[in-house]
């Protein structure tokens, strides 16, 4: 959590040594109100779930 958003960080941190990275992880989406509003690119990342 960073204010009020949230984002997932890997467990394992990969040797990153002559890379710049502007940014690490995966922003998941932002607490709006009483209610959590999910990223779009969390969204998309999700699999369809056959009926």
């Amino acid at each position: 959590m960073k204010k009020k958003h949230l984002y997932l960080l890997p467990v394992k941190t990969p040797d990153l040594s002559g890379i710049k990275v502007s940014k690490f992880g995966w922003y998941l989406g932002e607490f709006k109100r009483e209610r959590f509003e999910p990223s779009h690119s969390f969204i998309m990342a999700l699999k369809k779930r056959i009926l």
